[in-house]
C-alpha cells in the first residue's frame, strides 16, 4: 500500500512508480509499475491527481521477502 500526494498547486498526470531493490544501496533489481496496474475501482478512470489530492493505491510484486533488504518507489513523469 503506497500513498500518493500531489504537493503542486496544479494538477499532475498520474505517474508510472519504480519500486528499486537495494542491498547496500546499490539496485539488484527494479520494476516500473503503470498506473494500470495500480489504480482499483472507480480510481481507474483518474488520469490526473488535483492539488493537494492524495490517494491510496496498492500493486502486488512477487518476490521472496528474505529476498528485499531495502526498497524505494520514485514516481516517473
Amino acid at each position: 500500500t503506497l500513498r500518493l500526494t500531489n504537493e503542486a498547486n496544479r494538477s499532475q498526470l498520474m505517474p508510472n512508480l519504480k519500486f528499486l531493490q537495494l542491498d547496500q544501496g546499490t539496485t539488484v533489481a527494479y520494476r516500473v509499475v503503470q498506473p494500470h496496474e495500480y489504480l482499483q475501482g472507480n480510481d481507474r478512470q483518474l488520469k490526473q491527481l488535483l492539488p493537494r489530492q492524495s490517494l491510496t493505491v496498492e500493486f502486488t510484486l512477487n518476490a521472496k521477502r528474505a529476498d528485499i533488504k531495502t526498497y524505494a518507489i520514485d514516481p516517473i513523469y
